[in-house]
């Protein structure tokens, strides 16, 4: 359970913020620590939509990810 808890922190860290993040050392810990000015409000919107229709409405997982494609690509295509 760590394992695929830290590999999702690590994705959403990376992905959320658009790459940056910085590794920060605090003794014998080392942390990434996110820039939050460098948020992605689009994904996170994505992310939320996906996990709405995921977990309240019970939409199957393929119909999420074509909607989800569907809106990043209308997205990219209006220049947002």
């Amino acid at each position: 359970v760590g394992v695929i808890l830290n590999l999702a922190v690590w994705f959403a860290l990376h992905v959320f913020f658009s790459n940056q993040v910085t590794t920060q050392a605090y003794g014998p810990l080392t942390l990434t620590v996110p820039s939050l000015a460098g948020l992605d409000w689009k994904i996170v919107a994505l992310a939320l939509i996906s996990a709405a229709a995921l977990l309240r409405f019970h939409v199957n997982i393929i119909w999420v990810l074509a909607l989800t494609s569907v809106l990043a690509v209308a997205a990219w295509l209006a220049g947002i």
